[in-house]
C-alpha cells in the first residue's frame, strides 16, 4: 500500500507540474526576422537568434511562454492593430506621433548611430569636433544627426570600410557608424587605430512594443526580466554570444 501511495502522490505531482505549465500564460509577440526599419546589412540572423535567447531567457524567468509570429515589415503593425498578436519586437521610434498610442519596454539592442575616432583623440562627443570633418555613410542617419552641427564639416563615403579608412588615414577627425558595425570593426580590423567615443548617439534599437492600456502586465514583467538579466550579465552575455557586442 505505501509503494501505491508513492506513485500516487508522484502521479499527482507530475500531473500537477502539467497542469501548471498549461496555465502559463502565453503571449504571442509579432516580429520581422529581417528587421527593415533597422540598418543592419547582414546581420539580421544574428539578431533574430539573440532575440529568440532572450525571450526564452525571460520566459524562464517571469513563468510565462512567449510565441513568435513571423511577419513582413510591413504588416508588422498592422498584425498587432488587428490583435493577431499582444505586442511586437520593432525598432520603430518612440518619439513618432504616430507610435504615441503605444507603450514601449526598455532598449534591449542598442543600434544607434556611435561616434568614432582615433584611439589618440579626446573627443567624447560631437561638440568635441566643432570645425573638424566628421565621415558619414551616404544615405545613412548620421547627416540628419550632424544638422544640429552645422560647425562640423561633413564627408560623405559609399561605405563603412572606407569611411573608416580615412580616419584611420588622419582624413577625417571622426565618423559616425550605426552602432553593431562600429563594434565590429573596432574590436577586429581597426582594433589597434579607433575607439568608440561613448554610447550611441539615438536610442534606435529594438524593444518589446504594445498599445497603450491593452497588455501593461506583458512589458512590465518583460522589463523586470530584462533588468535581472542585465544585472546578472546574462543580457550581455548573448550579446556577445551572437557578435552583438564585441567592445
Amino acid at each position: 500500500m505505501s509503494q501505491l501511495r508513492s506513485l500516487f502522490v508522484l502521479l499527482m505531482i507530475l500531473l500537477g507540474s502539467c497542469m501548471g505549465a498549461k496555465r502559463q500564460p502565453l503571449y504571442r509577440v509579432g516580429i520581422d526576422p529581417d528587421f527593415k526599419t533597422l540598418e543592419l546589412n547582414g546581420m539580421e540572423d544574428n539578431v533574430y537568434a539573440f532575440c529568440n535567447e532572450l525571450f526564452q531567457e525571460a520566459s524562464h524567468l517571469e513563468k510565462v511562454r512567449f510565441l513568435f509570429v513571423i511577419t513582413s515589415w510591413d504588416i508588422l503593425e498592422l498584425g498587432l492593430e488587428k490583435r493577431e498578436y499582444q505586442a511586437m519586437v520593432s525598432g520603430r521610434s518612440s518619439s513618432l506621433r504616430r507610435y504615441e498610442s503605444y507603450d514601449y519596454s526598455s532598449l534591449f539592442l542598442p543600434t544607434g548611430t556611435v561616434l568614432v575616432v582615433s584611439k589618440a583623440s579626446e573627443a567624447k562627443s560631437l561638440d568635441d569636433l566643432s570645425g573638424k570633418i566628421v565621415a558619414v555613410i551616404e544615405g545613412s542617419k548620421g547627416e540628419l544627426l550632424l544638422e544640429s552641427h552645422p560647425a562640423i564639416v561633413i564627408r560623405s563615403f559609399p561605405s563603412i570600410p572606407l569611411a573608416l579608412n580615412a580616419l584611420e588615414g588622419k582624413e577625417a577627425d571622426g565618423a559616425l557608424i550605426p552602432n553593431l558595425f562600429a563594434q565590429h570593426y573596432v574590436s577586429g580590423l581597426f582594433q589597434k587605430s579607433l575607439k568608440i567615443a561613448g554610447p550611441p548617439l539615438t536610442e534606435t534599437g529594438l524593444r518589446l512594443i504594445a498599445p497603450k492600456e491593452r497588455s501593461p502586465e506583458l512589458l512590465a514583467l518583460f522589463n523586470r526580466a530584462l533588468k535581472a538579466l542585465q544585472k546578472e550579465g546574462k543580457l550581455e552575455r548573448l550579446q556577445r554570444k551572437w557578435d552583438l557586442l564585441k567592445v
